[in-house]
């Protein structure tokens, strides 16, 4: 299962709001590239950051084996629509 999270970045020292989710099964189960689409209300001044998690073996908690984007990704209303998230696997 693969999930992509769209988050406000409000205040530094506070965990982040997601604002948006999209949720989906790679069709072999470890595609190279999942493509994805989330809708959401933001304010074009927002602060906002992408984040991904690929859970290879269907577990609800991260484990060796899955991904998972290790940096930050900032997104802003102006970024535009096409977006690549890098991940890394787990060891």
């Amino acid at each position: 299962m693969a999930e992509v999270q769209l988050r406000e970045k409000a205040m530094a020292d506070a965990p982040a709001k997601i604002v948006a989710r999209s949720r989906m099964k790679p069709a072999d189960g470890r595609a190279e590239r999942i493509p994805f689409r989330l809708e959401a209300l933001v304010e074009e001044d927002g602060d906002y950051a992408l984040a991904a998690e690929i859970r290879c073996r269907g577990s609800e908690t991260l484990a060796p084996g899955d991904m998972l984007t290790v940096v930050h990704h900032p997104w802003r209303y102006a970024t535009g629509r096409r977006v690549t998230l890098p991940v890394k696997e787990i060891s």
